[in-house]
């Protein structure tokens, strides 16, 4: 989309912050290549508040991070946020986390999970008794500890006893300790400081699973991977300030590969110019799912529903989006009907018969809203055009297609999240 890319870099030149339009046209794409650039582009933007909130947000990778950083910065510009992004290296994920980003000043800190954080090390080599041999050795040397490993040298259990992978009744152990680990991270991360933190599930790697030859066992492995994740999601509830992303889920439903390309193994795995472990689309999924969240967070989430109930496909959707609808007014959504007659959920604020730019002005000024907290969904091309024209804060989310895609159309873009 080169349109909105130069419109971006025009904007960021001259000293301001890309305005309303520009900010729904980043939020509603989902093309990689075109939000990778634009957060290339935006990583020039300076500290302009016009229209934009401010949060500092740190990536705590515990592997290489690869394109998250971008990715994430044209998501929340999207969303109305200037980020104040820091990417820590890898080899510090344990020290930061346990600081609970208080050096940093963070409001918000991402942790980046691979799975090499909660499996096994790698066994270690034979030693080496020829020419040389002990050079390099001590603390940092072997793949417990040193660069390429899942092990931070300041890990508080650093050196768990090795298991077997492939051995399902050996890992469980194993894994229990690498979420004792998590837990004490993040345990010291909360009493530090006030930043609410992103964790989220990981994928268990194919490469481990097919090398589990029995159906049952590989079975057995998956169930404890499950157990991994269903551990991980319930620190949303242990803790108020976590938040947990189902990354796992997310690409279940993506035709996004987890992993990215594989490539010739660096002679450092956590060096600065290291491949990334996830692919840039399964990042892209975490950096919308953290835009969610920050969104959420910082209060700029929409607040109100305009539906044009004169449209066919309103009474063409009976099921899912009216239920979806229903939903969303018993969470505090208003509704706000812009054409036809009253039905069903959508009760709570007819209007005179004008043009939907009008209308949506009076709905704001009725119910005290800025138009910024208004999703209005139409079939009609014209009124869409207009009030994306007239009101280009508000979301306009067209009502196109069949009509059982119609409530995915709304809620995929998570307008209306709360914290």
């Amino acid at each position: 989309m080169p349109g909105l890319i130069d419109a971006i870099r025009i904007a960021v030149r001259s000293g301001t912050a890309p305005g309303p339009e520009l900010r729904l046209a980043l939020a509603r794409t989902e093309d990689l290549a075109t939000l990778l650039a634009a957060g290339r582009e935006l990583r020039e933007l300076g500290d302009v508040d016009e229209g934009l909130t401010y949060r500092r947000i740190t990536v705590l990778p515990s592997c290489p991070p690869g394109e998250l950083e971008p990715l994430l910065r044209a998501c929340l510009v999207g969303a109305g946020v200037r980020p104040g992004l820091i990417v820590a290296p890898p080899r510090a994920f344990a020290a930061t986390l346990a600081a609970g980003g208080r050096p940093l000043g963070a409001d918000l800190l991402l942790c980046l999970l691979d799975p090499a954080f909660f499996l096994p090390p790698e066994p270690e080599p034979e030693p080496d008794h020829g020419p040389g041999a002990g050079a390099g050795s001590g603390l940092g040397s072997g793949p417990g500890f040193g660069p390429g490993s899942a092990f931070d040298p300041i890990d508080p259990i650093a050196a768990i006893a090795p298991a077997d992978p492939t051995a399902p009744s050996e890992l469980w152990p194993h894994l229990a300790e690498r979420l004792a680990v998590l837990r004490t991270l993040l345990g010291a991360a909360l009493g530090a400081g006030e930043a609410v933190v992103v964790l989220h599930t990981v994928p268990l790697p194919r490469v481990l699973r097919d090398a589990v030859l029995g159906s049952r066992a590989r079975a057995a492995l998956t169930g404890l991977w499950h157990r991994l994740n269903a551990s991980l999601l319930a620190l949303a509830d242990e803790y108020p300030r976590v938040r947990v992303v189902d990354l796992v889920g997310l690409l279940a439903e993506a035709p996004v590969p987890a992993r990215a390309d594989p490539v010739r193994a660096p002679a450092d795995p956590l060096g600065p110019t290291a491949p990334a472990y996830y692919s840039p689309g399964a990042l892209l999924l975490l950096a919308q799912e953290v835009r969610r969240i920050v969104q959420a967070e910082a209060g700029l989430s929409r607040r109100a529903l305009a539906i044009d109930l004169a449209s066919p496909l309103w009474t063409q959707a009976a099921g899912e989006l009216r239920r979806t609808v229903e939903r969303l007014r018993d969470q505090g959504v208003r509704l706000v009907l812009v054409g036809g007659e009253p039905a069903g959920p959508v009760r709570a604020l007819p209007l005179p018969p004008l043009g939907a730019a009008e209308q949506l002005r009076r709905a704001a000024a009725v119910l005290g809203l800025p138009l910024e907290a208004f999703v209005h969904l139409d079939d009609s091309a014209s009124e869409r055009s207009a009030v994306a024209a007239e009101l280009p804060g508000v979301a306009v989310v067209g009502a196109e297609g069949p009509a059982d895609r119609l409530a995915r159309a709304l809620l995929r873009h998570g307008w209306f999240d709360q914290p």
